[in-house]
């Protein structure tokens, strides 16, 4: 009878008591599926409706245009070299849209402060209220002003690409000279146009026009 009843207790005993897991057995929650990530396509500023997924950028503003065309005045009345490279693309061409005459904007700029006195202009705003284009009202404003050029073909089967093309983001700016302020009727064409490309957080100037011969 006591062996029956050490049996007994022995079974509840071990009834009670949960079953050992071994600490290596413990569960793991069900694994899940995930797609590998994908590299995001590159900014721009603007896309079609089919593109797809897109990223796209904010836009810099006109007051970014304005900026721009502002310190590049600013660099030519005071002949500073260094800052006028600072607003000009590493492209940047001078275009006088009646003789049709080309030249590297630096350039130019360089002859131009050896034979003509923009120190005079330092400090003066010379320049009226800039007009800011963008979108296919600059396209076409500047196409008006500047007959596209063709580049020199390289027996592609595409046709060339217009050199002064805009591209989708650029802006076109004119600017009016002031002739009555410090004599700059002597020093530039009656207007300025600028075409303005991005370049990261600002505007840089692609292409310039005027109206301008430098004597010889």
């Amino acid at each position: 009878m006591l062996g029956r009843g050490l049996a007994i207790a022995m079974s509840v005993g071990c009834a009670a008591s949960p079953p050992a897991v071994p600490a290596d057995d413990k569960r793991h929650p069900d694994g899940i599926a995930v797609d590998p990530l994908e590299t995001p396509p590159s900014a721009t500023d603007s896309a079609e409706a089919s593109s797809g997924v897109v990223s796209l950028r904010t836009p810099l503003g006109v007051d970014a245009a304005r900026a721009t065309v502002r310190a590049f005045f600013e660099a030519v009345g005071s002949e500073d070299g260094e800052a006028l490279m600072k607003v000009l693309s590493l492209d940047a061409v001078w275009v006088n849209p009646m003789s049709r005459a080309r030249e590297p904007a630096y350039s130019i700029f360089s002859r131009r402060f050896g034979r003509l006195d923009y120190g005079a202009l330092a400090g003066v705003t010379f320049w009226g209220d800039e007009h800011v284009l963008e979108g296919q009202d600059a396209a076409r404003a500047w196409a008006e002003l500047v007959p596209l050029a063709s580049s020199p073909s390289g027996g592609g089967p595409m046709p060339p690409a217009p050199l002064d093309a805009l591209e989708p983001g650029d802006v076109f700016v004119r600017a009016p000279i002031n002739v009555g302020k410090g004599g700059a009727g002597a020093l530039f064409g009656a207007e300025m146009a600028l075409v303005l490309r991005r370049d990261g957080d600002h505007y840089v100037i692609r292409r310039l026009a005027e109206d301008f011969v430098l004597q010889p």
